[in-house]
């Protein structure tokens, strides 16, 4: 788990600091944000992130929570938290730069399983049946 010090930093600080990776990791090439994030962040870190993202990602698809919860292995209260956020449109950004085309939308789910497997191999054969059955015009249960 992620500690986070007792001493927090000022408020303006912490945002001057965040802008300024911000910054960063947005001046970069996908290669360089890569290794920059992966500099930067512990595997932990690297772990929530992606789950969070893939999470969001999911709601956006109209995922079932249950399914979310099970693909990324998160508990339905932290998937309700997330879908409650998304909703309330907390993740808007997130959404913008969201590949549009459907060659886009499939690399990022691809990009998505590698990181959330951490080079592991699958985890079942259904993992991802619900985006297939998405991509064939069904919803999944």
């Amino acid at each position: 788990m992620a500690n986070v010090s007792k001493r927090p930093l000022k408020s303006k600080v912490l945002v001057n600091i965040f802008s300024q990776l911000a910054k960063i990791v947005a001046r970069s090439n996908n290669k360089n944000a890569s290794r920059i994030l992966e500099s930067l962040l512990t595997e932990t870190e690297r772990i929530i992130i992606a789950k969070r993202l893939a999470a969001i990602l999911m709601i956006a698809e109209n995922c079932p929570t249950a399914v979310v919860a099970k693909t990324l292995d998160l508990s339905r209260s932290t998937v309700n938290i997330i879908r409650q956020n998304f909703y309330s449109g907390k993740y808007e950004a997130v959404l913008e730069i969201r590949g549009k085309s459907k060659k886009e939308r499939e690399q990022m789910w691809e990009s998505l399983d590698k990181i959330l497997r951490l080079g592991m191999p699958s985890m079942g054969s259904d993992r991802w049946d619900w985006m297939k059955d998405r991509s064939r015009n069904k919803h999944p249960k």
